[in-house]
């Protein structure tokens, strides 16, 4: 029954006349209902899933009741983070009710806020509310005009062949450290170590199967199975362990209710990611089962794999502490759709900016902008991705399967100019930093720890200045070849590295001539550039010594 508090603040709105406004409607997420009149919309389970309309019913609008209209129908059809980029964007242009505020207002705002305007609108033309199909036509007759390309911003946009080198080597550096961290196959970690485990992981996700967190944040145990055992086949151990890869089922992020749709296909992983992945999973069960047996909880093997098949990938920790007290209270505490003890996507988002900022930072480089400004995100990893496909001349359908959206959400990578490809692929490569190799004197780097990286002629050709990182390095090339784009590469001045630019522009012009993948040229290419450089900088440096000894 209603209160009579909530009846009054009801019929304060005289203007919402159609009663079908006043009665419950349900939300994307069907386990939420919110009634379009009231002043509030809990659309989901998290503080910014709630929506307040009063802007919308103080404001002076003619249209409002329109307004009102097709925010309730989006809010029963599509995410609330979308809905949240539709009523901010109508909030900002104050619900205009004619044509000539509208094109005012309209034409003073970003693009990003056209853009969302240009989508509100068209769906009110969809759902033919005549007073409001003028604007729509507007926009789609005039455009939205825009404001430049971000494929090379520094900070937004996609990362530098340097930059990435970097996001690589400080994955691969991080990850060696938790390994050895996680070696005790028998040690009971605590849920905030594991949790840490947990954010290296979905970093590692993020970059492998370049899927967005609202994606991870579906994720359950029961969506990873070895390769050659699909979703649809009983599993009968709750162990991975003895797999040699892993393929892992992804749920689409913007269709359908919390795990509604899955992809058509999955997504295999790579042997490390699969290894890391099955690191997690062993202390992950070993933790929570402790967690369960201080509470006189024990499972047999065939419970254990149920209930495993229900937990999330990357819990809220609160799941490790939680009091179930017995068997069947746990079992109705998890459930396979159920979005139950999962981490909030925004708090994994915040989580990887944590964990980037700690692990991450030290290792980082660019050649265009502070390191400290370069930031670790899903969304310009996508980006890179997709610039680097577009570069190659992938075509849509690949692009789109790649990042698991529609076709026309890469168009912008697929209708790249032969002008802008090429703006790209000289920013990319522009490499300024490549001037402080050799610069050190022999004497001097020879004293720095590290060890010596001899040639196949026993020739001192540079230092490492950390060898423990080179052990999981997987460059295909042979050392030092594969070694110089590396920053753990510390070329000696003195060194013979014309021997090993004549080497590498014998390799580059052999397998372009043989049409070899893109990606082998491409990474000789570099190899090239870093060699020149270091020769450039190495002369330099000599002469700089030999004024010092003139002067």
């Amino acid at each position: 029954m209603m209160s009579s508090n909530r009846l009054t603040k009801l019929n304060q709105k005289a203007y919402i006349t159609d009663p079908e406004l006043h009665e419950v409607h349900y939300a994307k997420n069907k386990g939420f209902s919110f009634i379009p009149a009231e002043d509030e919309w809990t659309l989901d389970q998290h503080t910014s899933d709630t929506f307040s309309l009063v802007s919308l019913h103080e404001s002076e609008s003619e249209y409002k009741l329109l307004y009102l209209k097709v925010l309730a129908h989006l809010a029963t059809s599509v995410a609330p983070k979308t809905l949240s980029t539709y009523l901010y964007a109508l909030t900002k242009i104050e619900f205009p009710s004619n044509i000539s505020e509208f094109k005012q207002r309209f034409n003073r705002l970003s693009e990003s806020y056209q853009q969302s305007l240009k989508a509100t609108y068209n769906h009110c033309k969809a759902l033919n509310y005549g007073e409001l199909i003028p604007f729509a036509d507007h926009i789609n007759e005039v455009g939205i005009k825009k404001t430049g390309s971000q494929f090379l911003h520094p900070e937004k946009g996609a990362y530098t062949d340097k930059e990435n080198a970097s996001i690589s080597h400080a994955f691969r550096v991080t990850t060696d450290e938790f390994i050895r961290a996680f070696s005790g196959p028998n040690e009971i970690h605590t849920p905030t170590q594991v949790n840490q485990l947990g954010i290296l992981v979905s970093h590692q996700l993020l970059r492998g199967i370049t899927r967005r967190p609202t994606q991870l944040a579906q994720l359950k145990w029961s969506d990873f199975r070895p390769i050659g055992i699909g979703f649809n086949k009983t599993i009968k151990s709750p162990e991975l362990n003895d797999a040699d890869a892993l393929h892992v089922r992804v749920f689409k992020g913007k269709r359908g209710d919390f795990r509604g749709y899955a992809e058509k296909r999955s997504i295999r992983l790579t042997s490390q990611l699969s290894a890391l992945v099955i690191l997690y999973h062993h202390h992950y069960l070993q933790t929570f089962i402790a967690a369960l047996a201080e509470q006189g909880i024990s499972l047999n093997k065939d419970e254990l794999l149920e209930i495993r098949g229900r937990l999330p990938l990357f819990p809220d920790l609160s799941l490790f502490s939680m009091r179930f007290n017995d068997k069947e209270t746990l079992f109705k505490s998890l459930s396979m759709q159920s979005k139950s003890l999962h981490k909030a996507s925004e708090l994994i988002m915040s989580s990887l900016k944590s964990f980037s900022d700690r692990y991450f930072s030290p290792y980082l480089q660019s050649e265009r902008i502070d390191s400290t400004k370069i930031r670790v995100s899903n969304n310009r990893i996508r980006h890179t991705v997709l610039t680097n496909g577009g570069r190659k001349g992938l075509e849509g359908g690949a692009l789109a399967e790649i990042t698991g959206v529609t076709i026309d959400a890469v168009r912008a990578y697929v209708d790249l100019t032969n002008e802008v490809r090429a703006d790209i692929d000289n920013a990319l490569a522009d490499n300024e930093v490549l001037n402080s190799f050799g610069r050190i004197s022999v004497a001097d780097l020879q004293s720095q720890t590290g060890f010596i990286q001899l040639n196949e002629f026993d020739e001192e050709v540079a230092v490492i200045s950390a060898p423990h990182d080179c052990s999981s390095c997987l460059s295909s090339l042979s050392k030092p070849l594969g070694c110089y784009p590396c920053h753990n590469f510390k070329p000696l001045a003195d060194a013979n590295h014309h021997y090993y630019l004549e080497k590498a522009e014998r390799k580059l012009a052999l397998n372009s001539a043989s049409s070899t993948s893109p990606l082998v040229t491409r990474k000789l290419t570099e190899v090239v550039i870093y060699i020149k450089a270091t020769i450039k900088a190495c002369e330099a440096w000599k002469c700089k010594e030999i004024e010092m000894e003139v002067s």
